[in-house]
């Protein structure tokens, strides 16, 4: 339901703090974010897997996010 979604949207731009996964709905929560400065943690792979190192894509990337390598995905 498009409602649901929308309030949820609308609700994750209520946090200074976001732990996001690699999909562009978290990213539009964080990026729309109330908060000036919001603290945003993200995955350094975010499409197709170790094929999109962070370089590849790294204009996904914020200034002011904090980018985290995940282990258990690096071989």
């Amino acid at each position: 339901d498009i409602k649901d979604d929308l309030n949820q949207l609308m609700i994750m731009t209520l946090f200074p703090n976001y732990i996001i996964s690699n999909s562009s709905y978290h990213w539009w929560g964080s990026y729309l974010s109330v908060y000036k400065n919001p603290n945003v943690i993200a995955p350094n792979l975010w499409i197709g897997g170790d094929k999109a190192p962070f370089d590849s894509y790294k204009t996904i990337y914020r200034k002011e996010m904090k980018i985290l390598t995940r282990p258990v995905e690096v071989n």
